[in-house]
């Protein structure tokens, strides 16, 4: 999933940034960063909690020039976005099987799964949350023009 931010007036903007002796890259970049941190806050508060490794694992990192990237380094985090087994998102690619056996570390015995629901957690928190980083990323250029 990908923001694509445009700014109508863009041009205007990186003209009077220019015309300030500014580099415009920094500004940008400094303004995009805290709305990917915006948009990492929702994520956090949206993601389910077990042992809340996957929570505290949700990052913000640059991901090239003027460029973002909001994740997770957990392997069970698509599943848990997606769902598995029979509950699991039929647009997604997850395991078909009606049913397996795991041992529950937690639980200290064998289980029997049938898969769970999606949580869709990344997506609605994206959904909730763009319009709001939109505005985090305007007001934070807006600072510098003032």
């Amino acid at each position: 999933m990908e923001i694509d931010v445009t700014i109508e007036g863009a041009d205007r903007l990186i003209q009077r940034l220019q015309s300030m002796g500014a580099n415009t890259d920094v500004f940008i970049d400094r303004a995009l960063e805290k709305g990917a941190k915006r948009m990492q806050a929702e994520i956090k508060v949206n993601t389910p909690v077990d042992t809340g490794d996957l929570r505290n694992s949700i990052s913000v990192e640059k991901a090239g020039h003027l460029r973002y990237q909001i994740g997770t380094n957990k392997e069970y985090a698509v599943p848990v976005e997606y769902g598995t087994g029979k509950f699991g998102d039929p647009t997604v690619d997850h395991t078909e099987k009606e049913s397996w056996v795991y041992f529950s570390d937690k639980l200290g015995h064998y289980v029997t799964s049938h898969g769970h629901p999606p949580t869709h957690f990344m997506h609605n928190s994206f959904i909730a949350s763009k319009d709001d980083t939109v505005e985090v990323i305007k007001k934070e250029l807006m600072k510098w023009l003032t």
